[in-house]
């Protein structure tokens, strides 16, 4: 089945996915994008704009990325929101962590509002 073709209930496979994820993003609560900028997340991106869910788009910053891909997030993407994923303990060591936003602007991690 190509993309334009349509199932027994005459549905594409793009208005499929729609439905799927309308179908999954019940009860009231904002669904997570994880974000890369890569091709997928950018469909998944947009599947979930035109599914006219609540969502939220997040990057997992790693201090590893090209910086022409975070140009092209802050471009195409402005609402995503990047997100440290890492932090400095008191032995000037990184370890992983979750919990906290990352404000791009200053570089410095953001207590979350939730």
């Amino acid at each position: 089945m190509s993309i334009y073709d349509k199932d027994l209930w005459g549905r594409t496979k793009h208005q499929l996915a729609i439905d799927r994820i309308r179908e999954f993003a019940t009860g009231g609560r904002t669904a997570l994008v994880a974000f890369s900028g890569g091709k997928d997340s950018q469909c998944c991106y947009h599947l979930c704009e035109e599914a006219g869910i609540a969502f939220e788009a997040q990057y997992s910053v790693t201090r590893f990325e090209p910086p022409e891909l975070l140009d092209f997030i802050r471009e195409h993407y402005p609402s995503v929101m990047f997100r440290r994923a890492y932090e400095k303990t008191a032995d000037d060591e990184l370890c992983l962590f979750a919990g906290t936003g990352f404000d791009e602007k200053d570089g410095n991690a953001q207590e979350d509002a939730h």
